[in-house]
């Protein structure tokens, strides 16, 4: 078992080597902290959190 996860550690690891995966994953973070901000530290019950991403981020215009 402990070798199966080292092998998914090691996995990731070289991933997040990789300059573009690591320059997305900074990115992604940057430009969506605030969502992910809402969603793990708030005291908001979930469907409220759920809702307000929703309704910020969830529009065609950002998939542009």
């Amino acid at each position: 078992m402990k070798e199966f996860f080292q092998s998914i550690y090691d996995s990731y690891s070289d991933r997040i080597k990789n300059p573009f995966v690591g320059s997305f994953i900074l990115s992604f973070l940057i430009f969506n902290w605030r969502a992910i901000s809402i969603l793990l530290y708030s005291d908001w019950p979930i469907h409220c959190r759920i809702e307000w991403i929703e309704n910020r981020y969830c529009k065609w215009e950002n998939f542009y």
